[in-house]
Formats: structure tokens, sequence, C-alpha cells
């Protein structure tokens, strides 16, 4: 008896650290997509600019310059 106390103690104290988790691996989730669509709409711009759709479209401000 005094051992399964102990569980549901046990069990009470890691709801809260499993439910944090939970939403910590939802909110990865959703950075993720977000960052695979703007990573889509990029190519989609570069490629655009390469077939000569665009103009004014010189490529990715990280490509412009580097830090030593």
């Amino acid at each position: 008896m005094v051992f399964y106390q102990e569980c549901i103690k046990e069990q009470d104290a890691l709801i809260p650290l499993e439910q944090a988790a939970r939403q910590k691996v939802a909110e990865l989730k959703s950075l993720m997509d977000s960052e695979k669509s703007q990573g889509s709409v990029l190519k989609a711009i570069l490629k655009a600019k390469e077939t000569k759709q665009i103009e004014g479209i010189y490529g990715r401000m990280g490509d412009l310059g580097a830090i030593d």
C-alpha cells in the first residue's frame, strides 16, 4: 500500500513535466514547419530570379558578406 502511494505521488509530480515536454515538442514542430515554409518561399524566389521572371533580386542577405 505504501509503495502504491509513493508511485501515485511520483506520477503526480511527473505529469506536469510530461505536459511541459509535450508543449515544447509542439512548439518546436511548429517552428520547424514555419522555417520549412520560409525556405520553400526563398527557393521559389531564387528560382524565379534565375529564370528571369522577376528582377531586382540579388540573393540572400547572408550571401552578401561574411564575418571573420
